[in-house]
């Protein structure tokens, strides 16, 4: 379901549904309210694998999510997003791919760079990732599995919080629980 270009889904498939083809064309044209949603959709989804990537390659906390902000304001201001294509795999491989393309090129700036190198760092994350990445307890000596098990999980995460919510809406949150 991963590849899928379908424009309508059924409730029930939104709801599993993994990264849509249709979701990453719209969020390459940020502009559009449509396509800020679905930019907004996509790195609420991957904000967290890329991080706990990071960490795992050995990078500390504040470095890690220094990387991945700059990897997404990049990605949308050089409009990396239209160049991933569904005939050439998995919207979360393009994405690691680009992350650790991002990744090297960073370690080789600030190699060259003096410490600081003036940058604004703005944060963008969720506080709290760094307990999230402890309570883990990131004991995997493979970081893309480990990249594609806590997509999955923030994949999950997100279709119980589809289904709580509709079950709300049905009035049978006792049902849900």
């Amino acid at each position: 379901m991963g590849k899928s270009t379908g424009s309508h889904l059924s409730e029930k498939q939104a709801w599993f549904a993994t990264t849509l083809w249709t979701q990453v064309a719209a969020a390459s044209d940020p502009e559009q309210t449509r396509g800020f949603e679905a930019l907004e959709s996509l790195s609420k989804q991957y904000w967290y694998p890329l991080y706990a990537f990071a960490r795992q390659k050995g990078y500390p906390r504040e470095d890690a999510r220094d990387l991945v902000q700059g990897f997404f304001e990049k990605l949308l201001s050089h409009s990396y997003l239209a160049q991933a294509n569904p005939n050439r795999g998995r919207f979360r491989s393009f994405l690691l791919g680009a992350f650790k393309h991002y990744m090297l090129n960073q370690r080789m700036k600030d190699r060259a760079q003096k410490r600081g190198g003036g940058r604004i760092v703005v944060s963008l994350d969720d506080p709290d990732v760094e307990e999230r990445f402890v309570a883990e307890s990131a004991n995997s000596n493979n970081p893309e599995r480990e990249y594609d098990r806590r997509w999955a999980k923030t994949l999950l995460e997100g279709v119980m919080d589809n289904l709580r919510s509709h079950w709300e809406t049905q009035g049978r949150l006792k049902e849900f629980g």
